[in-house]
């Protein structure tokens, strides 16, 4: 498994990688979200931790742009800017966990074994939950249904959430379950 961090500090990327590199096959640096998105662009990352607030390109400006090319990988963020705000933006955008600085490395190290520890089921249900925005309760019933599970797995192996793709088809199920 890969790990990107992402922060305009140095000092931050070297303290995250040397606590938490050994949980990982290999962890990649970045310093700002366009150096980011190019490294991405060319090897997609099985987790990244991502600062907010960055030069070039933020961390949400990086979110957007990653949501809009249909690249689907954990999100932890971590700011200084601790504002509700942001925190909104974070959730909006399916950031996975968020932290504000000063953090706690053994805390950021939980929730990556915690992301790790994601079974495939989950992996599922969370690129269904973020690429969707339905209830949980109707999610659990479409992915109990083959062909929609069959069109997820598929979607997840590829690395692809094919947001609108998955739109309609949760919208056909749905009609078919509501006649």
């Amino acid at each position: 498994m890969q790990l990107m961090i992402i922060d305009d500090e140095e000092f931050i990327r070297e303290v995250i990688g040397e606590s938490v590199g050994d949980l990982f096959d290999e962890v990649v640096y970045a310093s700002d979200g366009l150096e980011a998105y190019e490294k991405i662009s060319e090897n997609r990352p099985d987790v990244v931790i991502s600062d907010f607030n960055m030069p070039r390109m933020d961390g949400l400006e990086l979110l957007k742009l990653l949501g809009e090319r249909n690249v689907n990988v954990p999100v932890i963020w971590l700011t200084g800017r601790g504002t509700q705000e942001i925190k909104k933006q974070a959730w909006t955008f399916g950031v996975y966990d968020y932290f504000e600085k000063p953090f706690k490395v053994e805390e950021i190290r939980e929730c990556l074994v915690d992301v790790m520890a994601l079974d495939r089921e989950t992996r599922l249900y969370e690129l269904c939950r973020s690429a969707m925005h339905v209830n949980f309760d109707r999610i659990s019933l479409l992915l109990a249904k083959p062909t929609v599970k069959a069109f997820y797995e598929r979607c997840l192996s590829e690395g692809i959430s094919a947001t609108s793709k998955i739109q309609q088809l949760i919208e056909n199920e749905l009609g078919r379950e509501s006649e």
